[in-house]
């Protein structure tokens, strides 16, 4: 005798009804539920409601009583502020606004999943401002403006390249400097030697006791360029 098919069986074959059903979970089951089967896969994939609990597809205020933001990046968010959204259609709502957690930004951008990198950032979708302080020394924060249809990731990547420019250039900035700094360090250097070889002559000369090289330039003179020569080859180093 043939086995029938269990009720459950029956509805979740039917993707419609199977859709009515899926629509109640949350962001992060749908996302799980994806690899039940190619069948449960290609109903998350392909239906517009379940892409818009998923972030993936822009919603309206028409069919949500209120905005919401991406519960996934809760984590690596240091601050998420927003208005509800506007009284009527014709409002434009206000900037959100958003800032990373240093501290684990670079997991976000290391580990992100590949289903999380076309998320919007808020449903319905709101322009909002995105600020990404850096844990370097530069002391570095970048902060962004972005429309509502631009995916959270994409922000995050463009602030986190930003980061690494402004401190690349600080950085190239602070060596010049430094360069700079030892130069004069080491020319100061070498003219407080001269002088000291120079009284050094002056010294022996009241003395009676010429001491030179045969060209002009006592050899107390001469020791102090060679002092100083090794102070700036050494600083440079």
């Amino acid at each position: 005798m043939a086995e029938h098919p269990s009720i459950a069986t029956t509805v979740f074959a039917i993707e419609e009804l199977l859709e009515s059903i899926l629509i109640y979970l949350s962001i992060d089951r749908l996302l799980l539920l994806k690899r039940v089967c190619s069948q449960w896969n290609h109903v998350i994939t392909h239906s517009p409601s379940l892409q818009k609990i998923l972030f993936l597809r822009p919603a309206t205020l028409l069919s949500l009583s209120t905005r919401e933001h991406n519960p996934l990046f809760e984590t690596y968010l240091k601050t998420i502020s927003y208005a509800d959204g506007p009284t009527s259609t014709s409002t434009k709502a206000p900037s959100a606004h958003l800032e990373m957690n240093p501290k684990i930004m670079r997991t976000l951008l290391t580990k992100c999943p590949p289903s999380w990198r076309s998320m919007l950032a808020f449903q319905p979708p709101c322009s909002y401002n995105l600020t990404m302080p850096s844990l370097s020394v530069f002391d570095i924060t970048v902060k962004e403006k972005h429309e509502g249809h631009v995916p959270i990731m994409v922000a995050v990547e463009l602030a986190s390249k930003r980061v690494e420019q402004e401190a690349e250039r600080k950085r190239n900035r602070r060596i010049s400097l430094d360069s700079a700094l030892r130069g004069r360090f080491a020319l100061v250097r070498e003219g407080r030697l001269v002088k000291e070889g120079e009284g050094l002559k002056r010294r022996r000369g009241e003395n009676g006791d010429g001491d030179g090289d045969g060209d002009g330039e006592p050899s107390g003179v001469m020791e102090a360029r060679r002092r100083a020569i090794e102070i700036a080859i050494g600083s440079s180093g």
